[in-house]
């Protein structure tokens, strides 16, 4: 479990500094992990992954 959360975690650093221009993970609001959400569904993953991820972190 806590590998995939590293991975989770990485993967939303990796979106927030190409997407969003910034690497504060501190201050990621309840929109951009919208946002990062419907980035995941627009990739092709299940909406209900995107939530399980979200909701491991």
């Amino acid at each position: 479990m806590t590998g995939k959360i590293s991975r989770h975690l990485e993967r939303l650093r990796a979106w927030i500094t190409t997407g969003l221009g910034h690497e504060r993970t501190s201050a990621i609001t309840a929109r951009e992990m919208t946002a990062w959400r419907d980035h995941l569904a627009a990739a092709g993953r299940h909406a209900k992954n995107g939530s399980n991820m979200i909701m491991r972190l």
